[in-house]
């Protein structure tokens, strides 16, 4: 499967994709790459916080989501503050979108479609 993984941590927003068999060897597969922080956006210490929160935190498989389909979610604590966010989607890769007249690329054949209106998710204020 073809994954998007989308980390929020302490102001740095990262997106990439990669190919697993399963949202949390997608996770595991993202850390074997963080040697190159810098490739996240990271630096060199929020990498190490956070290649060695996941070290003892992804024993817990992340969450798929209520509600929304293929997408899951993992928190972990880097640091006595910093808490990352993982939002771990599967996604169609590049290579199945299939080309229009005019070049423009369209979603495979039942990939993004529905009946049914979008769902909306909820959400809690703290406090």
């Amino acid at each position: 499967m073809f994954f998007t993984v989308v980390l929020e941590f302490e102001g740095v927003t990262s997106v990439s994709q990669l190919t697993a068999k399963s949202a949390n060897s997608a996770l595991l597969k993202w850390r074997e790459a963080l040697t190159n922080p810098r490739g996240y956006g990271l630096t060199v210490e929020q990498g190490r916080r956070i290649s060695r929160a996941l070290d003892g935190g992804v024993r817990r498989k992340p969450v798929m989501l209520n509600g929304i389909t293929n997408v899951w979610c993992q928190t972990v604590l880097a640091g006595r503050e910093g808490i990352a966010l993982f939002n771990i989607i599967a996604t169609v890769p590049p290579h199945r979108l299939r080309r229009k007249e005019g070049g423009r690329k369209t979603r495979p054949e039942g990939i993004g479609k529905t009946d049914e209106a979008p769902r909306r998710t909820k959400t809690r204020k703290s406090g």
